[in-house]
């Protein structure tokens, strides 16, 4: 087995790789992350696999199971309340309003780094709730929403991590204590239907199917050029840049920027500000909230 120290030096040796590959800067947390990983390794064995994940691209299934093993996966639901609120009382309804004054009727919503999809599910019934106030969509007695005929809308979430992806698609959540649901207002339970509990007897929720039907996830690396450019009217990045440098934070929110259509806005988390302003993009504020506008 290796000594600390010599795992380290392997560790530390393999960080430009990670940096370079996933924007991820040397931290006590993802060290102490490798250490846990390669804990049981043999000085072979480390050499061997860092090796071998060198000369792999970063797409490979070898690498994404390496990533999902010393990255963070926390989220829930409704996660900032101020920030929520935000979303939900200002700027979706402006989203509404530019798109209804510009004579489109579809409103595209990405969530980046979404993790296992609390974020994206949470952001697709503040869509839908303001659909229903703008009497663009319909509730029916058993509390179902269905959209107008010429009414679009989805939202996408994003994340390097097959399995979170896997775990959004599923969209089963634990109802306890400092689960999904810890800072969840009761107003927006009934947008959830039980779920029968498993062998653990925890109880589960799941985002209602009108819910679904809308939110879709897609495996991507945020340090790769976004997926479907110029088609989002609204991103939200938050959370997640804390693990990146600020030359990585730069090149992921120059990929999202070019991700809005003309006039779309982007939110970040309270403690990640844009690094990349410029010509192309407004730095604007409201209620104490900063927000971005592609120009």
């Amino acid at each position: 087995m290796l000594s600390q120290c010599s795992l380290l030096s392997a560790i530390r040796d393999f960080y430009p790789e990670l940096s370079s590959r996933f924007g991820m800067k040397p931290t006590e947390l993802l060290e102490n992350k490798l250490l846990r990983y390669f804990s049981s390794f043999s000085a072979m064995d480390v050499r061997t696999k860092l090796h071998y994940l060198n000369v792999l691209p970063s797409s490979h299934p070898e690498w994404i199971e390496f990533v999902e093993n010393i990255t963070v996966h926390e989220t829930f639901f409704f996660r900032d309340e101020r920030q929520i609120n935000f979303l939900n009382d200002v700027l979706i309804p402006e989203l509404f309003d530019d798109s209804i004054r510009g004579q489109r009727k579809s409103i595209t919503i990405c969530s980046a780094g979404c993790s296992t999809g609390a974020e994206a599910y949470t952001l697709a019934i503040l869509l839908l709730s303001n659909l229903l106030k703008l009497q663009l969509a319909s509730g029916s007695p058993d509390g179902s929403v269905t959209l107008s005929t010429d009414i679009s809308a989805k939202v996408l979430g994003l994340d390097v991590s097959k399995a979170v992806i896997e775990q959004a698609r599923k969209a089963e959540y634990y109802d306890v204590t400092l689960g999904d649901f810890r800072d969840m207002p009761g107003q927006w339970r009934s947008w959830f239907d039980k779920k029968a509990q498993n062998a653990m007897d925890t109880p589960c929720l799941q985002p209602k199917s009108f819910v679904r039907c809308i939110t879709n996830f897609q495996v991507h690396n945020l340090m790769d050029p976004i997926i479907y450019p110029g088609s989002f009217d609204l991103v939200v990045c938050r959370n997640v840049l804390i693990y990146f440098d600020d030359e990585h934070k730069r090149t992921i929110q120059q990929h999202l920027l070019n991700g809005l259509r003309p006039g779309g806005l982007m939110v970040m988390g309270a403690v990640d500000p844009l690094l990349v302003l410029g010509d192309g993009v407004k730095s604007l504020s409201k209620e104490g909230n900063f927000y971005y506008k592609k120009c």
